[in-house]
């Protein structure tokens, strides 16, 4: 059977339509923020961006909480609660892996959908620093509790992980003097 040209798809009526253009906003959200504005700023930002190593690229790095390992996650361990639960206590990152950065001042770490905990930088103003996927980020900072609107607020949908955001109901926070990329 041949393939349909995108005019047949078109002509099939509205619930091909709407796959499509449900597609075509699923692939401008993951091109989103790929243009000039990614440049860093003029200036100095508080992270650095430094070569990695290949010894340094291998695994989604390490985050603790306590003595916890909540990056990458044991075994049979969604973690889902793990922040909720540990609120005031400091987490410690070294080199995780920054999966997706949906929001301008907050990130994705860990090591794919189901490991991932969101890191919200703090700070006054608009932030110098610049995030993007597949850096590598250690830091320090703390466990903080948000409510059911948290995702909303800082801009982050369901395709960027709101709903996972919500049901954890805590993220860390984490200063901009504390945050080191690499990659």
């Amino acid at each position: 059977m041949a393939a349909p040209d995108i005019r047949s798809l078109l002509r099939s009526g509205p619930g091909r339509t709407a796959a499509i253009v449900v597609v075509l906003i699923v692939v401008a959200l993951l091109f989103r923020g790929a243009g000039d504005d990614d440049a860093p700023s003029a200036g100095s930002a508080s992270a650095t961006a430094q070569p990695l190593a290949p010894a340094e690229v291998a695994g989604p790095g390490q985050l603790t909480i306590g003595s916890t390992v909540v990056v990458p996650r044991p075994a049979n361990d969604d973690h889902v609660g793990t922040l909720r639960s540990s609120v005031g206590r400091t987490a410690e990152a070294q080199q995780v892996l920054v999966l997706s950065v949906p929001a301008d001042e907050g990130f994705w770490v860990g090591s794919g959908p189901l490991d991932r905990i969101w890191v919200q930088i703090t700070g006054s103003g608009e932030s110098p620093v610049v995030v993007r996927a597949s850096q590598r980020a250690s830091f320090t900072g703390t466990v903080v509790a948000h409510d059911s609107g948290f995702a909303a607020r800082i801009g982050v949908n369901v395709l960027e992980g709101a709903s996972r955001l919500t049901s954890e109901g805590a993220h860390l926070q984490v200063a901009r003097s504390s945050l080191t990329l690499a990659g």
